[in-house]
This record gives structure tokens, C-alpha cells and sequence, in this order.
């Protein structure tokens, strides 16, 4: 089984700062740095180091031809990854306090000129029962989701940044939502009932995870203790990765969970998003 994840590709600029900028205050920062980024791209990378066949679709300006070099050293295929001439990639401002914690601000950029014939010609690459990621970061999702799901696919989909227009999309169609506690109230609020027969699966941080399947069965895990919390910025997106890659491996959802669990554990205890996302056999020491 594959996964595609048509999803972004962000450059991000860190500002590691004492603590997060609050309403009218000027804060100095103590460094400055550009790294890849972009929701799908870690979460590509998390599904490429779990050890998944991965692809990515999604598009770039001319100032991101590193993000696609980068995945393509991941192994991930992006055949499908068009190129924008003349527009921006998109861009994320992140704030990184010292408590871990960050704040971030996206510019869409190429994210938004992925367009129906991108998707399409996508997911017909793909081999029947493929599974199809999304995030909230991209054009087209509507269209995503109604042609994956003519073709059978299983729709996993992080609706994040949430907003209202998530409740205009067919939610009924995806198979399982990913989303931390505030998105859960909020899902709920848009689609009510409309999700009753999906899977959701969701993160409380340090207080850990539960997933509400459509079969009514409830399952709550615990995080993993981390000692030191370095940076947050990717945690959220390794435990995506690695939860769907488990499943793919053949694992329960509890034990994707805890898979998940113990791989963001190792994320939020180094710098940065995509370059903290363990490799499977980093997480023996965690498990």
C-alpha cells in the first residue's frame, strides 16, 4: 500500500525569541533560520522515515526547487510536484520560544496554485487502495477529496489551519480526521453530524491521544515523557506520519498510536520541523 500526500511545501523562517510576541510588543530575537517546511512536506518526510513508499503532489515557486531535492533524498516521489514560475513558494514565520512552544504565520504562495488537473493526474498514478493525505494548506481540496474518494481511496485529512471553509467541504468522504484538541471542538461545530460514520483521531500534547472510531470504539493512549521539550513547530505532523504509516504496516490503531507517540516524543526534543522527524529505528529507545 502507498500513500500520496497532496500537500504543502513551505519555506520556513525560525525566530528562536524569550518567549512568544504578545499585542504591541517589539521583541528582539535571538537568531534567525530558513529550513524546509510546510505541513505535508514533514509529513511526507515522517511517512518516508517510518519506512511507507511515499509520493507527494503539491507546487513550488523557483525559490523552492530545495524543498523537492530534499524529499527526493527521502526517497519520496515527486514526479508530481509542479513548478511555478512566477509565483513565490509558500512561506511560514514561526516564532520558537524557550519553552518550546511557537506561533506561526503563513504566506499561501505556490500552495494555492494547485489546481484540479494537478490532482487528478496525481491520484491516477496511484495503484487501487493507496491512501490519500491532505492538510488545510492547499487549493483544490474539494476537488481532492471527491476524486479520491470516486476512486476508492482511504482520505486522511488534517484540516489545519482550521477555518470555515472546512464545513463547505464533503467531509462525509473522509475516512479519518487528524486534528489536536481545539480542531476536535471545532470540527465538531462545522460538520456535526456529517462525520458520524469517519474515524477521529486526536492529540492533546502532553496529555496524549485518543481515537474515536466510526464502530463506536474509543482508544486512549499516553504520551511519552520527554525530559527536555526543545521546539514543538513539527510534533504534530511526525505523529500524522507515523500513525498512518503503522496502519499501512499492518498495525492496530492503538499501536500506530503509540508508534506516533514515542516518534513526536523524539521530534519535540530537537530544533526545528522536518530535520527533527526521527527515523523508525531511532524510536526503540522510547517505545
Amino acid at each position: 500500500m502507498q500513500v500520496l500526500n497532496i500537500g504543502s511545501l513551505n519555506i520556513d523562517v525560525v525566530y528562536r525569541v524569550p518567549h512568544i510576541v504578545r499585542n504591541g510588543e517589539t521583541l528582539a530575537s535571538r537568531s534567525v533560520s530558513k529550513h524546509a517546511g510546510g505541513k505535508g512536506l514533514n509529513q511526507s518526510i515522517a511517512l518516508a522515515r517510518a519506512g511507507v513508499k511515499t509520493a507527494h503532489a503539491g507546487a513550488i515557486g523557483q525559490d523552492g526547487v530545495f524543498l523537492k531535492e530534499l524529499l527526493k533524498k527521502e526517497g519520496v516521489d515527486c514526479s508530481e510536484i509542479a513548478v511555478i514560475s512566477d509565483e513565490p513558494t509558500g512561506c511560514a514565520i514561526i516564532q520558537v520560544a524557550d519553552d518550546g512552544e511557537n506561533s506561526i504565520i503563513l504566506l499561501r504562495g505556490t500552495n494555492f496554485c494547485v489546481t484540479p488537473a494537478i490532482v487528478r493526474k496525481a491520484l491516477e498514478k496511484m495503484p487501487e487502495n493507496s491512501i490519500v493525505l491532505l492538510q488545510n494548506e492547499i487549493s483544490a481540496l474539494k476537488e481532492c477529496i471527491e476524486i479520491a474518494s470516486a476512486m476508492n481511496m482511504r482520505i486522511f485529512f488534517n484540516p489545519s489551519p482550521m477555518d470555515e471553509s472546512i464545513g463547505d467541504l464533503p467531509l462525509e468522504l473522509i475516512d479519518t480526521f487528524l486534528v489536536n484538541e481545539n480542531e476536535s471542538r471545532e470540527l465538531n461545530a462545522l460538520a456535526g453530524r456529517r462525520i458520524a460514520n469517519c474515524n477521529v483521531l486526536t492529540t492533546f500534547g502532553a496529555d496524549g491521544a485518543e481515537y474515536c472510531g466510526r464502530d463506536g470504539d474509543v482508544i486512549r493512549i499516553a504520551a511519552v515523557k520527554v525530559d527536555n521539550v526543545v521546539d514543538t513547530t513539527g510534533a504534530g505532523d511526525t505523529f500524522t506520519g507515523y500513525f498512518i504509516a503503522s496502519l499501512v504496516h499492518g498495525r492496530t490503531p492503538e499501536d500506530a498510536m503509540k508508534t506516533a507517540a514515542a516518534a513526536s516524543a523524539v521530534a519535540v526534543s530537537r530544533p526545528g520541523a522536518a530535520e527533527a522527524i526521527p527515523y523508525m529505528n531511532e524510536l526503540t529507545t522510547v517505545r
